[in-house]
């Protein structure tokens, strides 16, 4: 899912240098208007002066420029009210963008959230039956009954078993992964064992095909044993839907396939193979005899009933249905609370640059108007200044008693410059 973060950028150069971070991390331009430009503007109003003719300003005429300066001063007031017209356009299309995509956000939230109460019912209940109690709410008495009533506890699954155990809590014991690795080399034993027989049956066959065979025959047999030692620790833990026959079953069957390839080894344990150059430890083939067969049977009836018992006795004393129930609830609910998480942390930062779109457009309209009562007493600024250096100039005392004091011609009114829209 992409990140909901935005560097707004505009073309106008204006109010491109401003920048808002708000708490999300998301950056937000802020309107930043042109400047006044103070030095040029005097500069400006000191040229028009000298250019003025000797005699030209007079008591009646002495705001001579005032005229022009008005024009400026609406010309830049035109400029803050464009610049800050394309500010508020394009801040309402990325608030518009952040506001659209929130209900999305809302509802991916909402469904990670049900996902998440519904597996933390099922971790609950899990963990309950790993404590040995029945799910949460089973022992409360219910409404219709009579308070003194006593009420029978109800039947836990496994209770007397030996699978409710507190301290499974905290997940599997050394025991688990030691089991893991002595299975991991039987597996590599049984391979190694199980493709010298294949050798001796299937001679002419591809080095490829007989090591699919023998991985094959390995994961049967493995299997095999290790659904008889599971099968018979639940019977024991009293699983009804394990049937009786089913660990006695798999163990016949684990043992009767040893037994059959241990007569192979022993029946063709004298015949030469010469199918190729493939070995995993056979010793050499060269001897032969029933002096050899007997003993590479023996030692590989011992191998098959050594990796079986490994198998089987590990699951025995590893299998736990409710711990494996408990740690598989428990992972799943740990991920939907990450997901959760990033869902809310999303939502949460959308929704607050939507906010702060909404808060740059209110601080830019309050930067707009405190700029244009700037530019309006920097325009009186500019008239007095331009009556100074007139009087100045003219060097008479009337003419400038005139000017400091000049009130608006006859007829004449101040200037007045539209509202902002």
């Amino acid at each position: 899912m992409r990140k909901p973060m935005a560097i707004m950028k505009f073309p106008r150069v204006a109010f491109r240098r401003g920048r808002r971070a708000d708490s999300t991390g998301a950056r937000v331009s802020e309107f930043e208007p042109a400047a006044v430009g103070r030095t040029a503007a005097y500069r400006e109003i000191a040229e028009h002066v000298d250019r003025l003719a000797p005699g030209a300003v007079d008591e009646a005429s002495g705001d001579v420029l005032d005229s022009w300066i008005d024009a400026r001063t609406e010309q830049r007031l035109g400029e803050l009210d464009c610049d800050y017209q394309d500010y508020r356009l394009h801040t309402e299309v990325r608030a518009g963008r952040a506001n659209a995509a929130l209900p999305r956000l809302e509802i991916q939230l909402r469904h990670e959230e049900l996902r998440l109460a519904e597996l933390r019912k099922a971790r609950d209940a899990a963990e309950a039956r790993l404590h040995g109690n029945a799910s949460p709410g089973a022992l409360a008495p219910r409404a219709t009954e009579e308070p003194g009533a006593t009420q029978a506890p109800p039947s836990v699954p496994y209770a007397d078993s030996g699978y409710a155990d507190t301290a499974l809590l905290a997940g599997r014991t050394r025991g688990s992964y030691a089991y893991l690795i002595a299975l991991l080399f039987a597996v590599g034993a049984d391979i190694s064992a199980f493709f010298q027989v294949i050798q001796l049956v299937m001679r002419d066959q591809a080095q490829a095909v007989a090591l699919v065979l023998v991985l094959g025959f390995t994961a049967i047999v493995l299997a095999l044993a290790h659904c008889a030692g599971m099968m018979l620790r639940d019977r024991k833990a009293g699983v009804r839907w394990v049937p009786a026959a089913g660990a006695p079953l798999c163990a016949l069957l684990w043992l009767l396939l040893g037994l059959l390839a241990a007569w192979v080894r022993l029946k063709f344990g004298s015949v030469p193979v010469t199918s190729g150059d493939f070995s995993l430890g056979e010793a050499d083939q060269s001897q032969s005899g029933e002096s050899f067969a007997v003993p590479a049977a023996a030692t590989f009836l011992a191998l098959y009933l050594g990796s079986g018992l490994v198998a089987g006795v590990g699951a025995y004393l590893t299998t736990n249905r409710l711990q494996s129930a408990y740690l598989k609830a428990a992972k799943v609910h740990d991920r939907a609370v990450q997901r959760v998480a990033v869902s809310t942390a999303a939502y949460q930062r959308q929704k607050a640059l939507a906010e702060t779109h909404l808060s740059a457009l209110a601080a830019a309209e309050d930067k707009r108007d405190r700029h244009r009562e700037i530019v309006l007493a920097f325009a009186k600024e500019l008239k007095s200044y331009a009556r100074e250096l007139i009087a100045a100039k003219a060097q008479d005392p009337a003419l400038t008693d005139a000017l400091i004091h000049l009130v608006p011609a006859p007829g004449g009114q101040a200037p007045t410059y539209p509202a902002s829209a």
